[in-house]
């Protein structure tokens, strides 16, 4: 793990790395629905990763509203409800997801697969 920590000192934010870091997330359809389809800007990375982990909290009100405080995003109960559309759409993602668990994300112009 040193060595990982040495070799990455340098490290800035690029495509490969989001793409893995998106991988560990296990992102599904609705946050490329949310980021868009195509490759983004390195300046929209921090955007990409806040709705990511947003995403891995989704499910529960309380842990949404945490993970929005967390980032400067003041969410009130009465904005979730006002969403029904992104609610059923995570929802439903989520019922496809655990039906096609092999299915590969698509693609926002970062790979999420692994180089051999």
């Amino acid at each position: 793990m040193r060595l990982i920590a040495h070799g990455t000192k340098n490290l800035t934010w690029n495509r490969r790395l989001l793409g893995l870091l998106l991988e560990e997330l296990h992102v599904d359809d609705l946050f490329f629905d949310l980021v868009g389809p195509r490759g983004l800007p390195t300046k929209r990375y921090p955007q990409a990763v806040a709705i990511a982990v947003a995403l891995r909290h989704s499910w529960r009100p309380d842990d949404l509203f945490g993970i929005a405080r967390k980032v400067g995003i003041r969410l009130r109960e009465r904005d979730l409800k006002r969403a029904p559309e992104s609610q059923s759409k995570a929802a439903k993602t989520s019922k496809r997801e655990s039906a096609e668990k092999t299915a590969q994300p698509r693609s926002t112009g970062v790979s999420t697969r692994r180089k051999r």
